[in-house]
């Protein structure tokens, strides 16, 4: 059902419940408004709806037969919308689902779920990994209640805000002996980017990421070994070997350069 046929059709409940529940008649203001309304719903349900008796309008048997759902839906959005304004947090029992990369939840998540337990103790929060499936789908089947992604195109009812940007970092074990009299307060040299072997956070398990597009913008190649699936692992394997590999900076800051990995930007834009 479309757009206008939602409003049409509450237009309606609104008029046929005040007709068949309250018994009020129903008349016209002069404008005929009434009355095109009619018209387009019996043209829906294929029904005259209302026939003259004397000075009113009566209701047919299809009419008087929907008049008990347009009240039931018209309580339960009723009920809705005195539920939203008695709201009371604190009285809140839910779970809240989010949907991301590992980045957030190792983020942000001890802090999420203690602002919660401020707030409630019926509140609890689950973090899923963003290849759990299609945003959109996860959306409308509330299977999710909030997707943390990158940007995406999406439909108009769902609405998206820019948390942040997040640039791009490099982390490499400080111990790796092609970095060794490096400035890490520079970016790492281009040659010495390319020479080096990667390892890539890929949630499909994909070869190839962002930063290998902004590299064919330069005409640069990359030598990518391994892919995992979340970036606290893909640190793990950078600290324990000859590794490197490119996260988000608020990642590098916030858990690779205190786990002792050295930290550099980028040697071109990405």
């Amino acid at each position: 059902m479309g757009t206008d046929t939602y409003r049409f059709f509450f237009r309606i409940v609104v008029e046929l419940t005040r007709h068949v529940v309250d018994g009020t008649t129903v008349t016209d203001d002069g404008s005929g408004i009434k009355f095109k309304v009619f018209n387009r719903l019996r043209d829906l349900l294929d029904d005259r709806l209302f026939v003259r008796q004397g000075n009113e309008m009566m209701p047919t048997p299809r009419a008087e037969s929907i008049a008990a759902g347009i009240q039931d839906a018209l309580q339960s959005l009723q009920r809705l919308l005195e539920s939203e304004r008695s709201f009371s947090p604190e009285k809140l029992e839910r779970s809240f689902t989010l949907m991301g990369a590992d980045f957030f939840s190792t983020l942000f998540a001890h802090q999420l779920v203690e602002r919660f337990a401020e707030v409630s103790s019926g509140l609890s929060l689950r973090f899923l990994d963003t290849a759990r499936g299609d945003v959109q789908r996860l959306l409308t089947d509330d299977a999710i209640d909030l997707a943390l992604e990158p940007p995406l195109e999406t439909p108009d009812w769902i609405t998206s805000e820019v948390l942040f940007p997040s640039p791009f970092q490099i982390i490499v074990s400080p111990s790796h002996p092609m970095i060794q009299g490096l400035d890490a307060s520079q970016p790492l040299p281009l040659d010495v980017f390319c020479a080096l072997r990667w390892g890539l956070r890929s949630a499909s398990g994909s070869m190839r990421g962002p930063v290998d597009d902004a590299m064919d913008k330069v005409g640069a190649k990359r030598v990518i070994v391994l892919t995992m699936p979340h970036f606290s692992s893909l640190a793990r394997c950078v600290s324990d070997g000859k590794l490197a590999a490119v996260v988000p900076a608020q990642f590098a800051q916030a858990y690779a350069k205190p786990s002792g990995l050295s930290v550099f930007d980028l040697p071109f834009e990405s």
